[in-house]
């Protein structure tokens, strides 16, 4: 086995491991076509329980007939390999026009539901994705970029949790696209080229093609794998910070509600201010609210709010009203107008 070959298939081994995923589970395999999820496929086909194994591709239908043939390219590989194999199409635009979302947040909306739905319906708990080293580096700037927490910094965890029963892992995210294109060169893989992905009228493709190699060009070719450096040290850090936020989020707890909650300002206003920002965006996650629209500012805002007992009563991104009377912090969702 090559240098590249083991590289690749023992770091999907290991990443599986650490994130949490036991031997001879059934998988999920989420497959665009790209490079870096044709490295996925072959590494499990050729380190996995191939019975095991569940090829997912959603046609997001915005590139016409190259949607198609992207399709029909990921059911071919996965028949070379005696793969199980989902596909399914969805207008991803139209879903974007009727929910006023952008296509990024469109796709990445009806993507993760598909991958939700295809674990579901093959009886498997665990969905893997593609990312890796780059990825993660350009997560994390463009959480800074958008203002960000020690969170954001933290970029993508290995593992988080897609739905009830359901989770996510990214077990290549310390693997370089490097290693992964000289691990598609050297086992002669066949991928699919996305023109898209070149289109910088998209946020993530101006970091990838321009910003990302301009600081590792003019400022420091390590640039990259700094970035990572700091979401693995931010990570450690949130662990850290998420035990100590759980148990002020306990304490604090008045009433929970799946659209309403309502908290102890004597407790929560005494609390160091990062950990009540860390109580705060707890909060949202387990109440599933929208963190992505709620930038650094917010959070600090609503955090010096508590922590100096201002009367407040303001709207927040994700549709949700934020008042504070007394010694009661009420967050709720807002009642959608007729």
């Amino acid at each position: 086995m090559s240098q590249a070959s083991n590289s690749v298939e023992k770091q999907l081994i290991e990443g599986l491991r650490t994130a949490g995923v036991p031997e001879n589970q059934p998988l999920i395999l989420a497959v665009s076509g790209g490079a870096d999820s044709m490295a996925l496929l072959h590494a499990a086909s050729r380190s996995l329980n191939r019975r095991l194994l569940t090829i997912a591709h959603l046609n997001h239908q915005l590139r016409g007939t190259d949607s198609e043939q992207d399709a029909d390219f990921v059911r071919n590989q996965a028949d070379l390999r005696g793969l199980a194999c989902v596909v399914v199409s969805e207008d991803v635009s139209a879903f974007a026009r009727d929910e006023g979302l952008t296509l990024e947040e469109a796709a990445r909306l009806r993507r993760y539901r598909f991958l939700t739905h295809a674990a579901a319906e093959s009886g498997s708990s665990w969905v893997v994705t593609a990312h890796h080293q780059q990825d993660q580096a350009e997560t994390v700037l463009h959480h800074i970029l958008r203002g960000t927490s020690v969170r954001g910094l933290a970029g993508m965890p290995n593992s988080r949790t897609l739905d009830q029963g359901v989770t996510l892992v990214r077990p290549l995210l310390a693997v370089g696209p490097q290693q992964i294109h000289a691990y598609l060169k050297e086992s002669d893989i066949p991928f699919r080229d996305d023109v898209s992905n070149n289109d910088t009228e998209f946020t993530r493709n101006r970091i990838r093609h321009e910003l990302l190699p301009l600081l590792s060009r003019v400022y420091n070719d390590q640039a990259q794998q700094h970035l990572v450096s700091l979401s693995q040290q931010a990570a450690e850090i949130v662990e850290y910070l998420d035990v100590v936020a759980s148990e002020a989020l306990m304490e604090a707890q008045l009433e929970l509600q799946p659209h309403s909650c309502r908290l102890r300002m004597s407790v929560l206003q005494n609390l160091p201010v990062v950990i009540l920002r860390q109580v705060l965006t707890l909060l949202w996650s387990q109440q599933e609210w929208p963190r992505r629209k709620m930038s650094y500012d917010h959070w600090q805002r609503l955090a010096q709010s508590i922590r100096q007992s201002l009367p407040l009563a303001q709207d927040l991104p994700g549709n949700l009203r934020v008042e504070i009377r007394g010694d009661l912090l009420h967050v709720f969702v807002r009642a959608t107008p007729q």
